[in-house]
């Protein structure tokens, strides 16, 4: 059985979470409502991409048993991830954050 999740430290933000931020079109900390979450808005040329982009997450999303929230309309998405067992930013929402990154639209 794989361990529980487990919130990242400072140190580990700094290290992992940092690059997130800093990238061209960065990702958020944080959704207003005092969670702990990296978010980010993905826009597509069309609807149809919007969703293909969705259906990669899924699969992705089901293979390591982590799924995010999401939210949209026609060619716009926004992205949440949490670990809601550790009530924070772990590491599987860093990989998931940098593989939403790579099959997103081109930045």
């Amino acid at each position: 059985m794989a361990a529980a999740p487990t919130r990242l430290t400072a140190d580990e933000r700094a290290a992992h979470v940092a690059a997130l931020l800093a990238s061209s079109r960065p990702w958020t900390i944080g959704d207003g409502h005092g969670r702990d979450v990296l978010r980010k808005e993905f826009v597509f040329a069309s609807h149809a991409e919007a969703i293909a982009f969705l259906v990669r997450l899924a699969m992705e999303a089901d293979v390591r048993n982590h799924h995010p929230e999401y939210e949209g309309c026609y060619n716009r998405l926004t992205v949440t991830w949490t670990t809601h067992a550790c009530g924070g930013i772990s590491m599987l929402d860093v990989d998931m954050a940098n593989f939403s990154d790579k099959v997103g639209p081109p930045m």
